[in-house]
């Protein structure tokens, strides 16, 4: 059995506490290995030291290279191997550091893509058949699917729950 660790990357960005954060996240994954450690918009703490050679993203970089090897206190000679299993998620994977990507660290980067208008057709009827707009008017969800292209799951369930808020203000 696996405890789950939720972060986001924002955490660590701060000039003050960003460091002392990582470093206490990594130590608490350590001890309670094994465990997933999952970081939420991770491109902003392992942006590419030479492409973006601003102080705060080398450091912030550096030091989340050096948390994942197992060097979280800062005075181990020897790197201390847990079972830790990171997985991050980014808009894009353009801007991570290529030291990253070596063996050992994130070993793989998985791109999901926008669903497509049909997909997005089935998503629509699917959870509009549970949602108080389906029940109160027909709807051609085709013209929807069309109109809402780049849109993710979340954010079809984000219009049609919008919709049913509005049809209890309004009554519709």
């Amino acid at each position: 059995r696996f405890r789950l660790l939720v972060t986001d990357s924002y955490r660590f960005l701060s000039d003050k506490l960003g460091l002392v954060r990582m470093k206490l996240l990594f130590r608490r994954a350590r001890t309670q290995s094994p465990n997933i450690l999952h970081i939420r918009d991770m491109e902003f703490m392992t942006r590419d030291r030479e492409r973006y050679p601003t102080f705060a993203s080398v450091r912030s970089t550096t030091h989340f290279l050096l948390s994942i090897d197992g060097y979280t206190a800062g005075t181990e000679t020897i790197a201390e191997k847990r079972e830790i299993f990171i997985i991050g998620s980014m808009e894009t994977a353009y801007m991570i550091d290529k030291a990253c990507m070596r063996s050992g660290r994130l070993d793989w980067v998985m791109d999901f893509e926008y669903p497509d208008e049909k997909a997005r057709q089935e998503m629509f009827g699917l959870h509009g058949a549970r949602s108080l707009v389906k029940k109160s008017v027909s709807i051609d969800w085709a013209y929807f699917s069309t109109m809402t292209a780049g849109f993710t799951c979340l954010d079809v369930r984000t219009v049609l729950n919008t919709s049913a808020v509005h049809v209890l203000q309004h009554r519709l």
